[in-house]
């Protein structure tokens, strides 16, 4: 992609400031080989405006990248009607789906985008898989290159033996979340409600991080005034499984 902005000229990209590190990191080191960014901060309730992100959109803008869902909050973000406005332009729109791959299907089906990343272990698949959707516009792929060399698998993209165990069971995880989502979103928004209804009558000083109108129905972002997170975690243990942060961070 970095050949095709010099090509052209386009070395302008839009993004959040709450993606991923799979995401942040690699534009970081963008930004660092002269390309410029546009960090797009989130409302109070950790979504973002589409209509604040469309408007840093140039002439020179190569790439929009967006997370569909915060791994965090949980907040599901407007990527559909980001896609839309981007669908009209020559711009390439890139979602980082990690953490609705396999579970807001219906969403992910109508979306307008030109590349998709996912990880396999976020849909009960192996660890160590992932996958990246090219989505072909005329005919025409978007402008990826390898940044590895030494081989000509994965169709010059990236060296090394495929692994085909891995590959299968990311196939198969998928079958299944396409067979089961519907079921399973109706287990996690009841294991969520009741959750939400036992911090309510527990009379415990507590907020909820996020737009819960707009979020995962299997994630929860919860504080509790002046209670230290390792300490609760610790007093909780023998109780129920909470982590006080993301893995990437």
């Amino acid at each position: 992609m970095e050949k095709y902005a010099n090509k052209t000229g386009k070395k302008h990209i839009v993004t959040t400031a709450i993606e991923h590190k799979a995401v942040l990191l690699p534009i970081n080191h963008l930004e660092s080989k002269g390309f410029e960014v546009s960090y797009i901060q989130p409302d109070v309730n950790g979504r973002i405006d589409a209509q604040k992100l469309l408007s840093e959109v140039r002439n020179d803008t190569l790439l929009v990248s967006a997370m569909h869902s915060n791994n965090e909050t949980g907040v599901i973000q407007p990527v559909d009607e980001i896609g839309e406005e981007l669908s009209k332009k020559d711009i390439l729109f890139h979602i980082y789906a990690a953490q609705s791959c396999g579970k807001l299907v219906e969403e992910l089906q109508n979306i307008k985008y030109n590349m998709l990343s996912a990880s396999a272990h976020k849909m009960y698949g192996p660890q160590g898989v992932g996958l990246l959707v090219l989505r072909k516009k005329c005919y025409k792929s978007p402008p990826v290159s390898s940044i590895m060399f030494g081989g000509s698998q994965e169709h010059g993209l990236r060296p090394g033996t495929i692994p085909t165990a891995l590959i299968a069971g990311f196939g198969k995880a998928a079958e299944l979340a396409l067979k089961e989502y519907k079921f399973k979103t109706q287990s996690y928004l009841k294991t969520k409600n009741e959750i939400l209804q036992l911090l309510e009558s527990s009379g415990v000083a507590y907020k909820i991080n996020g737009d819960i109108s707009h979020s995962m129905p299997n994630t929860l972002n919860v504080s509790f005034k002046g209670v230290n997170s390792e300490a609760l975690m610790l007093a909780t243990k023998q109780y129920c499984s909470v982590s006080n942060g993301s893995a990437c961070n």
